[in-house]
């Protein structure tokens, strides 16, 4: 899913990545999805321009009013709003979330990247669950939901694997312009054996990228120079 297109030449691309996470995520499941974002960006090259904000559980002063929450002050606004969106009670409507995001005030004062980390299930308007959705120069909602029956060792290593791919897709892949090794699939993914595979079924597709990844595979050598192309600009 893909509903927003980079937020713009005029602003950096070496701006900070912002995370946080609905209560109740597991505090390795957090640490999991800050790890792989530090590898991406190493990959890229960039890990010494871009920093990382861990907001974990975040509330801002004055996020709860009563029992109102205070609009766009805590990761639970978000959370709230995206269940309110929701055609079901046990889903977040995942786009809605990142429209959100989107229009947050925070991206007027500070321009940065966003990072949700959620323990609820996902979906979007045009498929029925969803692991993770992100946006070119934005931001991206990461569900460890689906992934929670998996033995400890193999949650993480699959949740690495999924956040590695969710940012891949906020630095700008797949460029809409690469035409090798590609295919559209809910979004441009790529084809090689490489972490910006498309998944669609969970948990034997991630199990399977995850496995590459570990044997060595994760950006396969087209991703990786798109990847760095994007903080060319």
């Amino acid at each position: 899913m893909r509903i927003l297109s980079d937020t713009g030449p005029q602003i950096s691309r070496f701006r900070p990545i912002y995370a946080m996470c609905e209560e109740g995520v597991e505090p390795e499941h957090l640490q999991a999805v800050l790890d792989s974002v530090q590898v991406v960006l190493r990959i890229a090259g960039v890990e010494r321009r871009v920093e990382v904000h861990n907001f974990g559980v975040w509330r801002g002063p004055g996020w709860l009013e009563g029992n109102t929450l205070t609009n766009w002050n805590s990761v639970d606004w978000y959370v709230a709003h995206a269940r309110q969106a929701s055609r079901n009670d046990h889903q977040l409507h995942g786009g809605h979330l990142l429209k959100l995001l989107y229009n947050e005030p925070w991206q007027e004062t500070t321009p940065h990247y966003d990072i949700v980390v959620t323990h609820s299930d996902l979906y979007d308007d045009d498929c029925r669950f969803c692991v993770g959705l992100a946006v070119h120069g934005l931001g991206t909602v990461i569900s460890t939901n689906r992934f929670l029956n998996l033995d400890a060792r193999t949650q993480r290593e699959c949740i690495i694997t999924e956040t590695m791919h969710e940012v891949g897709h906020v630095f700008g892949l797949i460029p809409s312009n690469r035409t090798d090794n590609v295919e559209m699939s809910l979004g441009l993914h790529c084809t090689n054996k490489c972490i910006m595979r498309q998944g669609l079924n969970v948990p034997h597709d991630w199990l399977k990228i995850t496995d590459n990844r570990l044997a060595g595979h994760e950006f396969c050598s087209t991703c990786r120079s798109d990847l760095a192309k994007f903080f060319c600009h």
